[in-house]
């Protein structure tokens, strides 16, 4: 049983279509959201093989989400900016009560372990996670897909043992 907390760093990059009342078009900016979680994941590992170098993991993970950060880039969409906005601006404001801050999910992985010292190893990590949370309050609201969310990590780490 392998348990561990981790500082992640997770970008989202989509395109924002924007309805105004009155115009018979849409706008369409791009839009940034990034996340610092940290993650929680207690995970089952099995080494393959006689050396134990490789090994496969999977398990429960909690994410917990510490800020988001939202950015909306303005400056391509010179017309119909509302009044306070300059067309060379970009918009960036902190999202994080827009969003759940409690993540739950499942992780499964496939690794690389090698023995620095006794106590001491090399970890390379390939971990794929599903958050079973809804995690967005206003997906609905921007017609973005709802639902459950995917990651694809790959870890390199130095782990010391107790």
């Amino acid at each position: 049983l392998f348990c561990a907390i981790n500082y992640e760093y997770r970008e989202s990059d989509f395109m924002f279509e924007y309805f105004r009342s009155g115009l018979p078009f849409s706008q369409i900016y791009p839009y940034q959201a990034s996340f610092e979680f940290l993650s929680i994941p207690i995970l089952l590992k099995y080494h393959l093989g006689q050396k134990r170098i490789f090994f496969v993991s999977a398990g429960p993970q909690i994410d917990l989400l510490m800020k988001r950060t939202d950015e909306m880039d303005l400056r391509w969409k010179e017309d119909y900016l509302p009044p306070e906005t300059t067309p060379d601006e970009i918009v960036t404001f902190d999202a994080t009560n827009l969003q759940n801050t409690v993540n739950m999910g499942a992780a499964v992985g496939l690794g690389f372990s090698k023995n620095i010292s006794p106590r001491l190893l090399f970890e390379a990590e390939l971990r794929t996670s599903i958050n079973f949370t809804k995690t967005e309050y206003f997906v609905a609201a921007l017609e973005l897909p709802a639902g459950n969310q995917m990651q694809v990590y790959l870890a390199f780490g130095v782990r010391y043992l107790l």
